[in-house]
Parts: C-alpha cells; sequence; structure tokens
C-alpha cells in the first residue's frame, strides 16, 4: 500500500464495530492522505521506488496487515481464519484499489472508491 502504518493505526483507534465501519475508516484514511498530499499521491502513482524503498513498504503493509487483523477480529468477535498472508493480500487489495482511484482522478473516483470498499468487506469477511 503506501509506507504510513501511523495512518492506519489512527483510523483504527477511532473505530468501534462494527468491523465494516473500521475497514472503511481505514480506506477513507488512505484516500485522505493521498488527497492531502499531492507530491507523495505522484511519487506512489509513478511506482518510483528504489529497491531499498520498496522493502520499507512492504515491511510497513506487513505492520498493516497485522494491525487490521488485530483490529478487525476484535470488532468481529472473532479469533479470524485468515494467515498472515491472507491479511497482507488485503492490504495489498485496498492498495490496488487506491492507486486505481487516484490514477482516475486526483480527488480520487469516488465510485471506485465504493466499489473498492465492498470488495475488500467481502475478502475480509471470509478471513474473520
Amino acid at each position: 500500500m503506501i509506507a504510513t502504518p501511523d495512518v492506519a493505526a489512527a483510523a483504527l483507534a477511532d473505530c468501534g464495530p462494527p468491523w465494516e465501519e473500521a475497514l472503511d475508516a481505514v480506506v477513507d484514511s488512505f484516500a485522505a492522505m493521498l488527497r492531502d498530499a499531492p507530491a507523495m499521491r505522484s511519487l506512489w502513482i509513478a511506482g518510483a521506488m528504489d529497491p531499498a524503498t520498496g522493502r520499507i513498504a512492504a515491511g510497513a503493509d506487513d505492520v498493516i496487515a497485522e494491525r487490521l487483523r488485530e483490529r478487525l477480529t476484535t470488532l468481529a468477535g472473532t479469533g479470524g481464519h485468515g494467515s498472515p498472508a491472507d491479511w497482507r493480500f488485503l492490504v495489498t487489495l485496498v492498495g490496488d484499489l487506491l492507486h486505481r482511484a487516484f490514477r482516475r482522478e486526483p480527488a480520487g473516483d469516488e465510485d471506485t472508491l465504493r466499489r473498492g470498499k465492498l470488495v475488500a468487506r467481502l475478502y475480509a469477511r471470509e478471513l474473520l
């Protein structure tokens, strides 16, 4: 996704049940960050990362995946069924939807964001 686990942590800290709203809040928080930081958005959309930056981003995605797993399973009242790789895929899925939404429209294509959140919820439901 984007190497900013603090964005996910802040969104998750402010959310209560249901888990679906917490997941939406994470997507919305990253979308807001991309709207507010056009230089970051441009670099991210362009994919301008050297190998070292790519490793940092992958590590950040792992942190985000674990935070999502912890918070969403707590909110859902389940132990969760997904592996770390499954939760990492959810982060990749959200990152891809954000990439698509902001590549089409600098402010983020709202229809793409809405549909992407639906897909993310469907996938997350399988992990819970």
